[in-house]
């Protein structure tokens, strides 16, 4: 609860509020980019980035930050629910018995954990019908989707020079990228920061 109400405070409340007089589009782009690398791995980027887009959307379009802390606090749920299923399941085990063609290990196991494989295809049924319905919603209103303008808002020409070329966002940009990166080699920054200390 705590993590959704901060980070939307921060990336769209704080942030969109500040840079939404460079343009709406460009606005929506930047507070999802920021959102995807704050989260500082590879893997979460991309569908933090699309989420982050997503939200600025919303809370552009309704200036109601409760409606994006409520949707992000869901899919933390979501995603929590789906941590805590997936931990439950031994997946080398699993492996092990179809790599071997052991179907009786491999029934037996998948009996002895129906709870923990019912919760997750509960879970991933849901989260496919919230997709499959947002999908169709969105195709079906999909002339309701617009990006205004504004008579303030900076020319086209130097819109992305203004916003990401400056240098606070150079050092964030370049921070988080960092942060990616060593994680993807297994290289925590505190851990670096730590040898030079010591």
């Amino acid at each position: 609860i705590i993590g959704p109400i901060v980070e939307e405070l921060m990336f769209r409340k704080l942030l969109v509020d500040r840079i939404c007089q460079y343009g709406e589009g460009i606005t929506i782009f930047v507070s999802g980019m920021m959102f995807g690398l704050f989260h500082g791995n590879f893997a979460q980027f991309f569908y933090a980035f699309f989420i982050g887009v997503l939200l600025a959307y919303i809370y552009m379009r309704t200036g109601k930050i409760k409606y994006t802390i409520g949707i992000h606090s869901f899919i933390n749920t979501m995603s929590s629910l789906l941590m805590i299923a997936m931990q439950q399941i031994d997946i080398y085990a699993i492996s092990s018995y179809l790599d071997s063609g052991d179907r009786e290990g491999y029934m037996n196991y998948i009996m002895q954990n129906m709870p923990v494989f019912a919760m997750l295809g509960l879970i991933v049924m849901f989260l496919g019908a919230i997709t499959l319905i947002g999908t169709i919603l969105c195709i079906v209103f999909r002339k309701k989707f617009y990006i205004k303008s504004n008579s303030g808002e900076i020319a086209k020409g130097s819109r992305l020079k203004t916003v990401l070329l400056n240098p606070g966002m150079m050092i964030f940009v370049i921070y988080f990228i960092t942060i990616i990166g060593l994680t993807q080699c297994g290289i925590s920054l505190s851990s670096i920061l730590s040898n030079l200390i010591l």
